[in-house]
């Protein structure tokens, strides 16, 4: 599993959730998954490694899948965790994953407020702040069409 790949080269865990880690990477797998399809991007669940910050590419735009079972913000530590063109924010729902939303590394940079919730401060950008999954979308098709990368 990821996790204990990123734990043997010595990465710490970034997440602060009263969940199992194999859970959490579940959930992360599940989440890069949904977006891969999502955009029509190929995705390879067993394609094992460390998290370098981008999880997903959509020709030259790299994409960071951030998961959760629940909240109403996408989370970094801090502002160089962010490595990532964009950030894609995803959620358990009832029976999968749901898709809250997406933001260019400049907007979350922006807009991101420092918050603590109980495990010391972190930079939060609200679900407001997302932009929806289809304008990316949009964006990653015409560059297709177009030639562009």
């Amino acid at each position: 599993m990821r996790w204990q790949m990123n734990r043997a080269s010595g990465i710490e865990q970034q997440r602060k959730a009263p969940h199992d880690a194999g859970d959490i990477d579940l959930l992360g797998i599940r989440a890069e998954c949904a977006v891969a399809k999502a955009l029509s991007l190929d995705f390879n669940p067993y394609h094992l490694g460390i998290d370098s910050g981008a999880d997903l590419f959509a020709g030259n735009i790299s994409i960071d899948v951030k998961a959760r079972f629940s909240g109403s913000n996408t989370l970094f530590g801090r502002p160089e965790k962010f490595r990532a063109d964009v950030v894609v924010s995803c959620e358990q729902v009832k029976d999968g994953i749901g898709i809250v939303g997406w933001a260019s590394k400049q907007r979350f940079l922006e807009r991101a407020e420092v918050r603590d919730f109980g495990h010391g401060e972190t930079m939060a950008l609200p679900d407001s702040e997302l932009t929806d999954i289809s304008v990316l979308w949009r964006e990653i098709t015409a560059r297709r069409v177009n030639g562009g990368t």
